[in-house]
């Protein structure tokens, strides 16, 4: 693994090679060319309010090429002037036009007495926002146009405070080069005030054509600012910017007292003036920004419109997926929640399929933003009492005028095979040690064993009393009334509902915006979510990144979690200078104790560079809960399945199936034991089904592995979160934990979602208070190949929980053949499915 320097030394080589190879182009250059080979630096930036490197459009490359690294979004740029003879061009009009890492722009400069030309610029950069290098192509027609050109630029931002560009103009026909320089300061490190200076030199050495000039800009409020410079050239310039959200004006007065020149039948002829004064103006469209109406005006009845129909994952396929993701969601929420020009979020529940640990997620972000201040308003047809839990949370809660309200409870069981193995000829032999470690008892029992139905009635017992004491607490019922619907009453029909004050009015969707006009006396206005568009922030440098790390699925080598090639996803995290936190989602319910512990041990390395924080989904239980040990804190939502710390392990082999399917095998060998795994191979499944069950010395063996490997687990445990092995073998024995319970016991730190996750990160990580980007791995590819498989025997018909996860019944039974007779760190697999649903 490489050591933070050196990748901090590697990202940084481009900008010393771009700074070098400036320095070196205008100690070698040739012979002295005159300046009249360039339009000047001047007019160039005639259209800019400041330097470059304050801006955060820069004339999207036109200036410095390595600017459009700054570039968001697509944003196009009008610009024109008044007549002057002061300056060098008259009646200027210009067009610029940007996006991510690449800026075009058309200078119209007509001369005096007819003619001129049209000046373009095509611009090319990488590099990152703290660090980027740009190369430009300049060319031109028309009468009298300026040689074409090659312009070299870098932009250096290591922090919010400070701003360096560089650049170096030259033509490509001539021995002339141009070089510039901006420094730009933020003394309270953001843009409230920018200090900024330029200078300009040439290689022919000519005082007329050195510049200098420095002035100063000031952001008086959210979408207002003010600019003022002084140059040498005894020119003086003053701007007035506002910002309209998506669209910007800008002005700006040049009052120039200098001797200058104009241009007249191709040559600069110098003449003598009186002060004059030249207006320039500025349109901008596309990249949202702040909007100054929001703040001089009342705040606008803005609702955010969320459709929440569909899957609700953790991660989504840049082709061919539909699916909303968690993070996504979250991070709508909350930018809505800090907008000023969205007072409200509407959502559209119909459809939406979410695990019962996300729709707690989402409950809770839902639920912040109602604290702020704004109005959450749901629109919902059918509701079970997961559902319900989440839309409960609305100040406005609208139910379609058919839909119903089910309010059945929480259920927990899985299907017993044991008879129907018994039937076929498949014989299971269960190795079990521990007392609730009961992810084999769906092959060997016909029923749930006293442990196993003890802890999921506790847990049961748990998500019941999270959702009725927060169902009742935002709709204003007693315990003993809600107890009653869901015991008594159980199914509402929407008048009921709206009588027993589960909901405030019916109506459907299309309704919305009259139910919410009458209820609030204003006419909302509604923006969807996918065209909704935050305000972009001004702040220089590369923002931090907190990477969040996804450990979905079965704990495996090469599917599930893919600990192969997760290990190197986190080792990526940790090697990223940017990245100054790791949050790792878990989402398993465990699997291969080698898969388990080598992500923990990654995270174990990981954690002694950078903090990592651990967030637990659905199901992080036993191998999942491996994953999670050696966090710097690990966090839980109250209904997160959790714990589960246990070994357990059987055998499944023939005993008659072989016979009625009338095959048979044959087999040498050698080696006394070498036969143990041999047997018939199953139809479809491609995995073998041993012809017998283990001998007691085989068997004895077996046990003293399960046994050493619990003792490991637990001891692992221990010493992640700081306890004796004794204490943690008295919360452990395979004994599954609720969220809201594994924080009593201590196997989390405390309650919360993703978000609280990310949180904790920046504040570990000295970040707390300021924005940083999340990046996420592991990279998906461009599609799901799931998309392609063959619809047999069930396994194209997933559940989207299955889908994200990359298991279902078939997959686990393949798993469970393919380590047939290993110590496994499993809980049932019929409930890990359904709690990820």
């Amino acid at each position: 693994m490489k050591s933070h320097r050196q990748q901090h030394k590697g990202t940084t080589r481009s900008t010393v090679i771009a700074v070098s190879l400036l320095i070196l182009l205008s100690r070698l250059s040739p012979s002295p060319a005159t300046g009249e080979n360039f339009t000047s630096y001047q007019a160039r930036t005639e259209f800019l309010p400041s330097s470059p490197s304050s801006s955060y459009s820069g004339l999207y490359g036109y200036v410095n090429p390595a600017m459009v690294t700054y570039v968001d979004d697509m944003e196009m740029l009008f610009t024109w002037s008044d007549d002057s003879e002061a300056i060098e061009v008259a009646n200027d009009w210009g067009f610029y036009m940007g996006l991510p890492h690449l800026g075009f722009g058309v200078t119209d400069r007509p001369a005096e007495g007819g003619g001129g030309y049209k000046e373009y610029r095509l611009a090319v950069a990488g590099g990152d926002r703290s660090h980027s290098v740009g190369l430009a192509y300049g060319w031109a027609n028309g009468s009298h146009r300026p040689p074409n050109q090659i312009i070299l630029g870098t932009l250096i931002r290591p922090n919010p405070s400070l701003s360096a560009g560089l650049t170096l103009t030259s033509a490509l026909s001539k021995n002339a080069l141009e070089y510039a320089a901006n420094l730009s300061l933020r003394p309270l490190g953001t843009d409230r005030l920018t200090l900024f200076g330029t200078a300009v030199g040439s290689n022919d050495g000519a005082d007329d054509q050195k510049l200098w000039s420095a002035g100063a800009a000031i952001a008086a409020v959210p979408g207002l600012s003010f600019s003022a410079g002084y140059g040498n050239h005894r020119t003086v310039s003053a701007n007035v910017h506002v910002s309209l959200g998506s669209v910007d004006f800008w002005t700006q007065t040049l009052h120039d007292r200098r001797d200058s020149s104009h241009r007249h039948g191709g040559e600069f002829v110098p003449h003598r003036h009186a002060a004059q004064t030249r207006q320039t103006y500025a349109v901008r469209v596309g990249g949202h920004r702040a909007n100054l109406l929001s703040r001089l005006s009342p705040t606008p009845n803005h609702y955010l419109d969320v459709d929440l129909n569909g899957p609700l994952n953790h991660r989504r396929f840049p082709l061919f997926d539909q699916s909303r993701t968690l993070a996504g969601l979250l991070i709508t929420i909350r930018r809505a929640q800090g907008d000023p020009e969205v007072n409200s979020i509407a959502i559209n529940t119909s459809g939406m399929r979410m695990s019962w640990e996300k729709a707690w997620e989402v409950r809770r972000a839902l639920r912040e933003f109602r604290q702020s201040g704004k109005r959450v308003v749901i629109y919902a047809d059918r509701l079970d009492l997961r559902g319900y839990h989440l839309a409960s949370v609305a100040d406005r809660l609208i139910l379609d005028p058919t839909g119903l309200i089910l309010l059945e409870g929480f259920v927990a069981g899985q299907t017993y095979y044991s008879a129907a193995l018994e039937k076929i000829g498949v014989g299971v032999e269960e190795w079990r040690y521990f007392k609730y470690k009961a992810a084999l008892e769906a092959l060997t029992r016909e029923q749930m064993s006293d442990a196993d139905r003890e802890q999921w009635q506790t847990l049961l017992d748990d998500f019941y009393a999270l959702a009725r004491d927060e169902i009742i607490a935002d709709r204003s019922l007693t315990v003993e009334q809600f107890d009653e619907l869901m015991d008594e009453t159980v199914v509402l029909l929407p008048s009921e509902a709206v009588v027993h004050g589960l909901v405030d009015t019916l109506g459907r969707p299309e309704d919305l915006p009259t139910i919410i006009g009458d209820w609030t006396g204003d006419d909302p206005v509604m923006i969807e979510d996918h065209a909704y568009r935050p305000i972009a922030r001004d702040v220089w440098g590369e923002p931090p990144r907190i990477a969040v790390v996804y450990a979905l699925g079965m704990c495996a080598m090469d599917s599930g979690i893919r600990a192969r090639t997760l290990v190197k996803d986190i080792e990526a995290a940790v090697e990223d200078r940017h990245v100054k936190a790791v949050v790792l989602r878990i989402d398993s319910p465990g699997g291969d104790a080698l898969a388990s512990d080598r992500v923990a041990e990654a995270v174990r390395q990981g954690r002694e560079h950078k903090p990592f924080v651990i967030s637990q989904g659905s199901v992080a239980a036993s191998g999942g809960y491996w994953l999670s040990m050696y966090g710097d804190e690990v966090i839980a939502a109250p209904n997160t399945v959790t714990g589960s710390i246990g070994v357990i392990g059987g055998w499944i082999y023939n005993q008659g199936l072989k016979e009625k399917l009338a095959l048979t095998t044959d087999h040498v060998q050698v080696g006394r034991h070498a036969d143990a795994a041999f047997g018939m191979s199953l139809p479809l499944i491609g995995v073998q089904l041993p012809d017998r069950n283990l001998n007691e010395t085989e068997k004895a063996r077996v046990e003293h592995v399960i046994r050493t490997t619990y003792d490991q687990f637990v001891s692992k445990v221990a010493d992640g979160r700081e306890r004796t092995p004794e204490e943690i073998d008295q919360i452990a024995q395979g004994r599954i934990w609720s969220g809201t319970r594994a924080l009593d016991v201590g196997l989390v730190d405390r309650l919360g979602g993703l978000d609280v996750a990310i949180n904790v990160a920046k504040k570990r990580a000295g970040i707390e208070g300021v924005t940083a980007n999340i990046v996420e791995y592991p990279r998906l590819s461009l599609f799901d190949a799931d998309l392609l498989r063959p619809q047999l025997l069930g396994m194209g018909n997933r559940t989207p929980g299955q889908l994200e996860a990359g298991y279902s019944a078939s997959d686990y039974w393949r798993f469970r053949l393919e380590r047939n007779g290993e110590p496994l760190l499993l809980m049932p697999m019929d409930q890990a499915l359904r709690l990820g649903d």
